[in-house]
């Protein structure tokens, strides 16, 4: 049974970089930088990119940074193929995609954590239900739950409701298999069991709110920040009944050669985003930030100097 006291905090530091990387010259704002920096992968982590991106611009005028989200899954293909230049992620790559990278590159993609994030469980903001525990969420959401022996929950009478709404089945709502939010819960939720096939699976998390705002007897997972007063986010629970939060870590990939390093717009766009004020950029739009110990790191292994803003 894997380990719901781990306070659901899922953010591996991944900088497996032995070489010393090249430094970036300089802090200033007017080192000259030009032409196009892709990004394609995370729709969680899109409003966050976006948002980045058009402060990254403002210090780097001449540079384009154009963004693409159509899920996780896209940004270890895109960095495989070098159509892109950094991949965020909302999950870490698996075994499979970091084995695809190193075959095309012959070494590995480096992930850097950029931001946290809190998922949520919501329901129609009709429902009575005020809370749920993490077990419960595996035996509504699992064919055949896998992280303990318990048997699956279909009706809103096995979370203890009573009315006409106990009769009704749970209606699950939730990202589809090219998101990360899919491969995180497949992996921390379900302990890599499968999703019912009952499971609506929608391309975003604004759709997943969107949906369980029009269905009475819908519930569904999303980011925190996706709150809206359509819908109602539950307590979710541990098995002695203590509050617990479902937060992971979000990540941007980028082909790192443990020789030449990244690019330098690569590595200028990195120094914006773990610095202060791209922290505090992730902080105003409802992510949260990473602990400031944690920033130092990755910038001294990526060879950036740490007074950047």
């Amino acid at each position: 049974m894997f380990n719901r006291m781990l306070a659901l905090v899922v953010g591996v530091w991944i900088l497996a970089v032995q070489a010393s990387p090249a430094a970036l010259p300089g802090d200033e704002t007017t080192t000259p930088l030009r032409g196009n920096l892709t990004t394609t992968g995370s729709d969680s982590l899109n409003s966050l990119m976006q948002v980045w991106s058009l402060h990254f611009m403002r210090q780097y005028p001449e540079l384009n940074v154009q963004i693409q989200a159509g899920g996780s899954a896209t940004a270890a293909v895109a960095l495989t193929e070098s159509t892109a230049s950094l991949g965020p992620m909302s999950r870490l790559m698996t075994a499979t995609e970091r084995q695809r990278f190193e075959r095309v590159h012959g070494y590995p993609p480096l992930a850097i954590p950029v931001a946290l994030e809190t998922l949520a469980v919501f329901v129609h903001r009709s429902n009575p239900l005020r809370a749920i525990r993490l077990s419960e969420l595996e035996q509504l959401f699992s064919v055949e739950p896998q992280c303990q022996s318990a048997k699956a929950l279909r009706y809103w009478r096995d979370l203890g409701l009573t009315g006409p709404l106990s009769q009704r089945t749970v209606a699950l709502f939730g990202r589809n298999s090219a998101s990360g939010t899919y491969g995180f819960l497949k992996q921390q939720l379900l302990c890599h069991g499968d999703f019912r096939p009952e499971l609506h699976e929608l391309p975003g998390a604004a759709a997943v709110i969107q949906a369980v705002a029009l269905a009475e007897n819908g519930l569904g997972i999303a980011g925190a920040r996706h709150q809206s007063a359509a819908v109602r986010r539950l307590q979710l629970l541990n098995e002695q009944h203590d509050v617990i939060e479902l937060q992971r870590s979000l990540y941007i990939y980028l082909n790192y050669h443990p020789d030449t390093a990244a690019g330098m717009a690569e590595l200028a766009f990195l120094r914006m985003v773990l610095s202060d004020s791209g922290q505090q950029l992730a902080v105003e739009h409802g992510y949260e930030a990473l602990p400031t110990e944690q920033r130092s790191l990755l910038l001294q292994q990526l060879g950036v100097k740490q007074n950047a803003s």
